[in-house]
């Protein structure tokens, strides 16, 4: 078993990390020498500022699928999609109930 020093040198650290357990549990499976001849991995990050300039449109809402230029057409092409989806479940059930050999028709 491995021991932990309770002071670590030059830095606020606790005594070990996930990385040191995670590092021990590979150690075990794999055996030393095949955990040393893996590189270690290195993560990089970007900006926040850098992803938003390169995915910016000036162009306002060219990413949308429709165009809503005109609020009353937008308005009824968008509410019979809406029922059109809400309501499919309902015809469903109601032809289910009404066909010859239904509920309602025995």
């Amino acid at each position: 078993m491995r021991t932990y020093p309770l002071v670590t040198h030059r830095t606020n650290r606790l005594p070990f990390t996930t990385l040191d357990l995670r590092t021990e549990m590979n150690t075990a499976r794999l055996g030393l020498r095949a955990l040393r001849s893996q590189p270690m991995p290195k993560f990089t990050s970007t900006p926040i500022g850098q992803v938003a300039r390169r995915y910016a449109s000036t162009s306002g809402h060219g990413h949308l699928p429709f165009s809503y230029a005109n609020r009353r057409t937008f308005a009824l092409k968008y509410f019979t999609f809406v029922a059109t989806g809400f309501s499919i479940p309902f015809i469903a059930i109601w032809w289910t109930w009404n066909k010859p050999g239904g509920i309602h028709n025995p």
